[in-house]
């Protein structure tokens, strides 16, 4: 079972709804209910015995661990010549924090990507256009340095967690 809490109303969708649903929303914050068997395994002992046999809670996951795959051309599609094999991951940060994205090529030759790389050649890490043009307002308006903007996008990765890529020397110089 998942949910989105980008999403209004949040309803909780299967594996195949979610990913439906978020074909053209990758960058939404979804969350991926874990259940009883597998809360258990990640708790102590002495917490076992008070827990109902029903326990389970929502926790932040990604769209690509619920299986989207990430058109590049089509308007977002997949490309109808492609295999899911043809797809490659990365890491992209946006207004709301750090994803990880599996994208799948378009050997149609109409990509088109919104995503501007960290590196030229064979990037793992990219940053939306929305997320340039975000840090720009809030340098110019709020006087905030680019080390403090993202970190306040690892804060909303959910860092606590361990799911944000620490490494601000790599990505601080793309701008």
């Amino acid at each position: 079972l998942w949910r989105c809490s980008s999403c209004f109303g949040g309803r909780v969708l299967c594996s195949s709804c979610i990913v439906t649903s978020h074909q053209y929303n990758p960058f939404h914050n979804i969350y991926g209910y874990i259940h009883s068997a597998a809360a258990l395994a990640r708790m102590s002992n002495r917490w076992s015995c008070s827990l109902p046999n029903d326990f389970g809670y929502f926790k932040r996951l990604s769209l690509q661990e619920a299986g989207l795959q990430v058109g590049l051309g089509h308007g977002g599609d997949l490309c109808p010549k492609t295999l899911p094999n043809d797809s490659f991951k990365m890491t992209i940060v946006h207004t709301n924090g750090q994803h990880s994205v599996t994208f799948r090529e378009c050997c149609c030759g109409d990509k088109e990507y919104n995503i501007f790389p960290a590196t030229e050649q064979h990037p793992q890490t990219g940053f939306t256009i929305e997320m340039l043009e975000h840090q720009k307002t809030f340098s110019l308006r709020g006087k905030t340095s680019l080390y403090e903007y993202y970190q306040a996008l690892l804060d909303l990765t959910n860092s606590a967690e361990g799911r944000a890529t620490k490494s601000y020397s790599v990505r601080k110089m793309y701008i």
